[in-house]
């Protein structure tokens, strides 16, 4: 399908972003949509909803083993990663299985919660020099709460706030990187 019409207005041409902006808007306003499908034009009139985008995946292996696989570092991805962790402690995790293969990183603020996670109190969790030379070292705060033994596993595309997190894990001695 190809979205050629939004409200009746033409998006033929008009970057993405702003054909998503068009379709956005207040949860249970409706919005006309017409697509193009093998050269016909159908019209869907679709009521906006918030969409709950999940960042955290988690199974339960053998061994009482947690896989946990961590997508991306958005929004409110730190708490998901708690619930989730106390989930599989909660059905016998003594270890787990962190997966950051394919994720490319996101905030920051919320790969340093989830370190907060995982380090002892005090640990190194970043260190950043801006331009002018100045060093900032951020440190985590808290006891760990996730505090068993962990395997990363990363791949070419881990990148960005993942690298973040696998160099402090690593680096803490925390976790095996694979």
């Amino acid at each position: 399908d190809i979205i050629v019409y939004v409200n009746d207005e033409s998006v033929i041409g008009i970057p993405t972003d702003e054909v998503s902006s068009k379709i956005k808007g207040e949860e249970g306003t409706k919005v006309k949509i017409t697509v193009l499908r093998e050269e016909e034009y159908l019209d869907f009139e679709i009521e906006r909803k918030s969409i709950k985008v999940y960042h955290v995946e988690t199974e339960m292996l053998e061994n009482n083993v947690g896989y946990m696989a961590l997508l991306t570092f958005d929004e409110g991805c730190a708490q998901e990663v708690k619930s989730a962790y106390e989930d599989l402690k909660s059905q016998g995790a003594k270890k787990i299985i962190l997966d950051l293969r394919n994720n490319t990183g996101g905030l920051v603020n919320e790969c340093l919660q989830i370190a907060d996670m995982m380090l002892p109190k005090d640990a190194i969790e970043l260190i950043t020099i801006d331009a002018k030379g100045n060093e900032e070292i951020s440190t985590s705060k808290s006891d760990p709460i996730i505090d068993c033994e962990m395997v990363v596993l990363i791949n070419e595309y881990s990148a960005s706030a993942s690298e973040i997190l696998v160099a402090a894990l690593k680096e803490n001695d925390v976790a095996e990187v694979v």
